[in-house]
């Protein structure tokens, strides 16, 4: 019986000390807050959206610059799409019946601590938004950045495409890169596997 009692109250006490975690704003402040307000036009298979991003610097460096990862905007060369359709022939399957998509996302504003800036789109693979932070955020400091933008949803099996009364949106929204001591990790969108990498974070 104290066994089970004992694991009880350890079980309890971990529970107790999580919750804290994530309420209490010294630490629940440090993840990124996503607040999305999107309009989805089944019919013209389109997105308009105004994306909200509030995050900390929790690194030891100023960051003058604030990068996003924009996958649908990913172009591909002639060798993906022969390895593609050679891959995706195995499974009887053609993976965008209508043609290999380009330049989905549309950048449309871009604010930064409540001004509006210029912004760059950047990358080999054109899937990175360049974003600068003025004077520069210095650590422990928060800001804020909003982001007007529009997607074409591509006629596309996978996950981020449409196919009969079916749509897969997964990463369809500019997504905060991850800076650690390496820097910025901007690594370019593989169209194979699962090549996402980004911070925990919440939304509403």
């Amino acid at each position: 019986m104290r066994n089970k009692h004992g694991f009880r109250l350890k079980v309890f006490g971990l529970f107790v000390f999580l919750s804290f975690v994530y309420l209490c704003p010294a630490y629940s402040a440090q993840y990124p807050h996503y607040e999305i307000i999107a309009t989805i036009d089944a019919r013209q298979k389109t997105i308009h959206a105004k994306e909200t991003v509030t995050f900390t610097n929790n690194s030891q460096d100023v960051l003058h610059e604030v990068y996003f990862h924009i996958y649908p905007n990913r172009t591909y060369t002639p060798r993906e799409k022969q390895f593609m359709l050679s891959y995706a022939a195995y499974f009887k399957v053609d993976p965008f019946p209508e043609g290999f998509p380009a330049d989905l996302m549309k950048i449309e504003r871009a604010t930064a601590q409540n001004k509006e800036v210029p912004f760059e789109i950047e990358g080999e693979d054109l899937t990175l938004l360049k974003i600068p932070l003025g004077p520069g955020l210095n650590p422990k400091e928060q800001a804020k950045v909003t982001i007007e933008f529009s997607v074409k949803i591509p006629h596309a099996y996978g996950r981020f495409g449409w196919n009969e009364n079916i749509m897969a949106l997964s990463r369809w929204y500019p997504i905060l890169s991850v800076y650690n001591e390496k820097g910025w990790n901007n690594h370019p969108f593989y169209p194979f596997h699962r090549p996402f990498f980004s911070e925990a974070s919440n939304y509403s």
